[in-house]
């Protein structure tokens, strides 16, 4: 289904699994909490679930299977829901398939849902175009105590650099930016976007 624009996996406490951009977005931390945030405020006032917003031009489709997973998607809005409902079953069909194991003994780590980005090109029919992943800080560094090696890295985590230009820009390796970046990410600081190149 080549007419979504954006996916994102996430779980009851508004963890982002896994999240898919065509172009580059705004931060898929904050998205996924409000997600998360508003299908709970919405089920508090009784209602059983929300299954679409409309914002101007776009569509937002929410749906939670049989697991408490979250599987949303942002497209143009004059697609049919039926034909998004139907994406999107079969993404946690094969989310499940993959990862199931993986999400009985989650502690956070996301880094373990990676490689899904595979499939989703698979499903949407993109196969052979490729991610790139762009790490994005939640934090403002003028606030933290870190240390000089994280600060110099951590400033390019701005959500427009990939760890390759990370290197570039810092004069570190790739190794080092990698152990700086999945550090913080283990801290909740940086989020990865994954958009298509």
């Amino acid at each position: 289904m080549r007419d979504i624009e954006e996916l994102w996996i996430i779980n009851n406490s508004g963890i982002n699994l896994f999240n898919f951009c065509k172009k580059n977005t705004k931060n898929p931390l904050l998205f996924s909490g409000f997600i998360s945030a508003f299908q709970n405020f919405m089920e508090s006032l009784g209602y059983k679930k929300i299954e679409s917003i409309r914002l101007g031009d776009s569509k937002i489709m929410i749906y939670r299977g049989d697991s408490d997973i979250y599987y949303v998607t942002r497209s143009k809005k004059d697609i049919k829901d039926e034909d998004i409902i139907k994406y999107l079953k079969l993404v946690e069909k094969k989310f499940l398939e993959n990862y199931l194991d993986e999400l009985k003994s989650f502690t956070g780590d996301t880094n373990i849902f990676d490689d899904f980005g595979e499939v989703i090109t698979d499903l949407l029919g993109i196969k052979g175009r490729s991610f790139k992943d762009l790490p994005v800080l939640n934090k403002k560094l003028s606030e933290q105590k870190i240390s000089f090696e994280a600060g110099q890295i951590l400033k390019f985590c701005d959500g427009k650099h990939t760890i390759e230009e990370i290197c570039y820009e810092t004069d570190y390796n790739k190794l080092k930016v990698k152990e700086v970046i999945r550090e913080y990410q283990r801290k909740k600081w940086i989020e990865i976007k994954r958009v298509l190149e």
